[in-house]
């Protein structure tokens, strides 16, 4: 077995199978440039046809003579011959080629037949005719030759463009890499960022002032629980009573009426917008205790006992402690949020938590971009062990010749 490193396969390929390729690709190169000969010595006959004076003076047949001219040189100018020599652009030449003999017959049948009224055109179009015969026949020689000599070594250029793939999968493996120590920097960039804002928003939580505000919306948050707590275990029966007075089967205080709807949906603000004895609240209670009592409500026994007592147990709370304590702490609130420094600490703690949320989102987006950096890498892996498979396979059929390709 023998072992090649990946930068010396390709001239060590070459070597080894020049004496089976290099003759076809000469006689291919020959072949193509017969056909540029052929074409340079049609553009030739097609400008001696533009220029020849015509024996008749019908002018139809002069400006016959000046398009077909004008087409077929624009067509030839056109054609691109290939820079390189393989079978794949022999063949796509071969193809394109058919294509333009169909094109110029196209033109002869539209413009050449006009032509053929005036004797001085008649020999440059014979001419013309014989230089299109010879790309005919070359066409058909060219298209043999494809397929039974060129197609037999077409295995040795794909092993080289097999070859040139794993070079340039190399190369991208290595970029991947470069790409994703990039990936991993930028990442600890922005972790170092972020923690020196984690430890910025803790420096300014711990501020008197902002630590303040967070206490006394933590006691605020108690009291609305304790309002929640209150009014929450009556909802339920609240709305039932609210539905008996909207079908007109009972008839409630008018001091109450608006407020049972209020407590039902909005609880704590309802709560804590009653005056300091709680006259609508109690109006309530009285209404639903009397609907109650007159069976209006039509509760089951063992229900009727449980909301009496829920009402008892809001009856016997300090309703106007609970209020004044709230309003207490929310004037307290106000007065520091009104505070000059207070705002300019709240601006500088909103601020620095949108760069953290802009680093947190960058974040997810770098790790994403290193998911795939790694999706491709290991892909580009899997490439590189199906290429070095099949070159070293191939190179084995064509060479007689195991190698072991050294990456």
């Amino acid at each position: 077995m023998k072992e090649i490193n990946l930068d010396d396969l390709s001239e060590w390929f070459e070597n080894k199978t020049k004496k089976q390729i290099e003759p076809i690709k000469k006689e291919a190169q020959k072949k193509i440039s017969k056909c540029e000969s052929i074409f340079n010595e049609l553009r030739v006959a097609c400008h001696t046809l533009e220029e020849q004076p015509p024996t008749s003076s019908d002018e139809l047949i002069t400006k016959s003579a000046k398009r077909f001219s004008e087409k077929l040189v624009k067509s030839l100018d056109d054609f691109e011959f290939p820079e390189k020599i393989t079978y794949e652009k022999v063949d796509n030449f071969k193809d394109r080629l058919a294509n333009l003999l169909r094109t110029i017959a196209q033109y002869a049948n539209r413009w050449v037949s006009k032509l053929g009224r005036d004797k001085s055109y008649l020999q440059i179009i014979r001419n013309i005719n014989y230089l299109l015969r010879d790309i005919q026949n070359l066409f058909r020689k060219l298209n043999t030759f494809l397929e039974k000599k060129y197609r037999r070594v077409m295995n040795i250029e794909n092993i080289e463009e097999l070859i040139e793939k794993l070079e340039e999968l190399i190369q991208n493996a290595k970029d991947i890499k470069v790409f994703e120590s990039e990936i991993e920097n930028e990442l600890k960039e922005n972790e170092l960022e972020l923690n020196k804002i984690k430890e910025k928003i803790q420096t300014l939580e711990k501020n008197d002032i902002i630590n303040q505000i967070n206490l006394l919306d933590n006691e605020l948050e108690k009291i609305n629980g304790k309002i929640r707590n209150l009014i929450g275990p009556i909802r339920k029966s609240l709305k039932k009573f609210l539905k008996l007075i909207d079908d007109g089967d009972y008839n409630p205080r008018p001091d109450s009426v608006s407020f049972i709807s209020l407590y039902i949906n909005d609880p704590i603000n309802t709560f804590l917008s009653e005056n300091n004895e709680f006259l609508h609240l109690k109006s309530i209670f009285l209404d639903l205790l009397d609907a109650i009592n007159t069976n209006k409500l039509k509760l089951k026994t063992s229900s009727e006992k449980k909301i009496k007592i829920k009402i008892k147990n809001i009856e016997k709370r300090d309703l106007k402690s609970l209020k004044l304590r709230f309003d207490q702490l929310y004037d307290k609130k106000q007065s520091i949020l009104s505070n000059p420094d207070y705002k300019r600490k709240l601006e500088e703690l909103a601020e620095i938590l949108e760069k953290k949320e802009i680093i947190t989102r960058e974040n997810e987006e770098i790790k994403l971009k290193f998911d795939k950096n790694n999706e491709d890498y290991n892909r580009a892996l899997t490439k590189l062990g199906d290429y070095k498979s099949k070159i070293e396979n191939s190179v084995l059929e064509i060479t007689n010749t195991q190698i072991k390709l050294l990456l």
